[in-house]
């Protein structure tokens, strides 16, 4: 008998909707940093929280990777996270899960007839819990809502991944024909999803992420510099997240290096984990930054905790996302809503976030630059080093455009999809 934490909340309760969220290589309450967490722990997280306010009762499902961890946590009193065994309970490359989905969608279901709940919509994320979410759907006969965050073919064509296994491939075209709805993170997907997937338009719904904008606000840049032992007096330049080739932090390097020796600047490159090949980038990016003689001026954070990540942000005077290629672009946003202004690659979702209208405050809030393009990036950070007034004013105007980005917007959107499908 599993041994359940104590709520005031009545989990039996069917007052409002009760939603399956499945996210089985990852766990929303895994510290953020790691290889497999970033933009879509996040997601999950929030969602769940800014859900459960509007009366949503939500279990997350993860497979379990430790023997030792609870079959349940309780992230409130509407909220909880359950561990299934599927596989050995022990760390597993997503790479090779996909042959444990269907003892993930078994183990799900032999929990929840144990449990005697039943659900009104699945929501999966990524494509193996989207695997193990049509058979769910299927068993329990509900609607199935998927968000995939990235997909091997579009990967594969913008040339950001040169490895994506046949099994994944094939696994993502088979799997989508199956799902009653697909959220995507910004407009430019669904064409994608057209061209490569024959996924009809009204399948297809556009659900940006959000941001805490509470966490995620302006602040003093003296008083952050101050606690985390920065310079007051030089430029901060901040950029991060995973550390893998499509972040192209080694542009950003060869770009910094074009401006004049006098510059006085730092960057702080934040992110990265102790798996081979995150080890395997930052020794690339150090070596990159070596030969174009101002490794002096990089510091590499590595992992920051979300609850010391604003204050980096606040301490920065331009934020940075050179990358290849971003779904959406987490990184800009929550520099947007900290009151900094972003320098971006204008690819996927991190187009989607500027408008083309000159007119509209989103184009005063960063500068988007073409892809793997160092003279051009380089170019963009000397003209708002040059201005710093500039610098500031698109601040101001990033932290006014985040500020319609915020978690309870997307979950309201959310929960009006999860009541819709119910309903059908």
């Amino acid at each position: 008998m599993i041994d359940k934490p104590q709520s005031s909340f009545d989990l039996n309760s069917r007052s409002g909707l009760r939603i399956a969220v499945l996210s089985m290589h990852t766990s929303p309450l895994a510290p953020l940093g790691g290889r497999e967490t970033g933009g879509m722990n996040v997601y999950i997280l929030e969602t769940t929280k800014k859900l459960t306010e509007l009366g949503v009762m939500v279990d997350i499902f993860i497979r379990r990777d430790n023997s030792s961890s609870p079959d349940i946590e309780f992230i409130n009193e509407r909220a909880r996270l359950i561990r299934i065994s599927a596989g050995p309970e022990s760390r597993v490359e997503k790479e090779l899960m996909s042959k444990f989905t269907s003892d993930f969608s078994r183990g799900i279901n032999i929990w929840t007839n144990t449990d005697q709940k039943t659900y009104d919509v699945v929501h999966s994320h990524y494509w193996l819990s989207a695997l193990a979410g049509v058979e769910l759907a299927r068993n329990w006969q509900i609607p199935h809502v998927a968000m995939f965050h990235t997909l091997a073919k579009i990967k594969l064509l913008h040339g950001i991944s040169f490895g994506e296994s046949p099994d994944r491939l094939e696994k993502e075209k088979e799997v989508v024909g199956h799902i009653d709805k697909i959220v995507i993170a910004s407009d430019h997907e669904k064409q994608l999803l057209d061209e490569i997937y024959a996924v009809p338009t009204e399948k297809i719904i556009t659900i940006p992420p959000g941001v805490d904008l509470e966490r995620f606000k302006p602040g003093e840049v003296c008083d952050a510099r101050d606690n985390l032992n920065l310079p007051r007096n030089s430029l901060i330049f901040l950029a991060g997240g995973r550390m893998e080739p499509l972040k192209a932090l080694d542009n950003l390097i060869d770009a910094l290096s074009i401006l004049p020796e006098s510059a006085d600047y730092q960057l702080l490159l934040f992110g990265g984990n102790d798996h081979p090949a995150s080890i395997a980038e930052r020794k690339r990016l150090v070596s990159v930054a070596e030969s174009a003689n101002i490794s002096g001026k990089i510091k590499f954070l590595g992992p920051l905790d979300h609850d010391i990540l604003p204050e980096y942000y606040r301490a920065a005077d331009l934020v940075i996302v050179p990358s290849l290629y971003e779904s959406f672009g987490m990184v800009a946003l929550e520099a947007m809503a900290s009151g900094r202004p972003v320098i971006a690659s204008k690819v996927g979702g991190l187009a989607g976030m500027f408008s083309s209208d000159s007119s509209k405050l989103s184009d005063r809030a960063g500068i988007l630059v073409p892809p793997d393009d160092v003279e051009q990036l380089s170019i963009a950070i000397s003209s708002l080093v040059q201005n710093v007034e500039r610098m500031r004013g698109m601040g101001n105007a990033a932290r006014i455009h985040a500020l319609g980005f915020s978690w309870s917007e997307r979950s309201q959107l959310l929960n009006k999809l999860y009541r819709e499908m119910s309903e059908t």
